[in-house]
């Protein structure tokens, strides 16, 4: 059991890390041993985002703290998070994936805090679905280079078309 100290430096942990985050994704990992939960650890991690099992009532208390209510209604049963703190849409993909597996068949969404809102489940993974947030850049600057490029060949078209026709008129002088 806790002592009352070691659950304050809990909830000031997880206070910290609520503090950093781009979002949380909060998971029923009901059913799921201690190697697959230890696996989705070492996942999260690599991506540098963090994965913790913690007791409902000190992440609502942690949330608290930052000013985040909204997940009250989540935070019943058995709670792993995931604190994102990076590509939020890049860990809803990695979730979704793990999800359609079978070893992950027990691992349930249920919800999540992104960009100052509550999502469910199902929004979630419509986020999984969206591009991740390299491609969007890439597709910007893309789009961006685009009217520049085109500016480019147009005035080297120009010039090419006013080359000929001062070489046209030269021949026609010289003739």
């Amino acid at each position: 059991m806790l002592t009352k100290e070691k659950k304050q430096k809990l909830v000031e942990s997880i206070s910290g890390e609520v503090s950093n985050i781009s979002g949380l994704i909060l998971l029923n990992f009901k059913g799921l041993d201690f190697e697959k939960s230890n696996n989705l650890r070492k996942m999260m991690k690599k991506q540098n985002n963090h994965y913790r099992i913690v007791k409902n009532r000190l992440l609502k208390i942690a949330l608290k703290k930052n000013n985040i209510d909204q997940l009250n209604e989540l935070l019943l049963e058995e709670t792993g998070v995931i604190f994102v703190f990076d590509d939020f849409s890049q860990v809803a993909k990695d979730i979704k994936q793990l999800i359609r597996s079978k070893e992950y068949e027990n691992l349930k969404i249920k919800g999540a805090y992104f960009d100052g809102r509550l999502l469910n489940a199902g929004e979630v993974l419509q986020l999984a679905d969206l591009p991740g947030r390299e491609v969007l850049i890439s597709k910007l600057l893309a789009s961006l280079k685009a009217p520049a490029t085109n500016v480019v060949y147009l005035f080297n078209n120009i010039l090419l078309n006013f080359v000929n026709v001062l070489n046209a008129i030269k021949e026609k002088k010289t003739k």
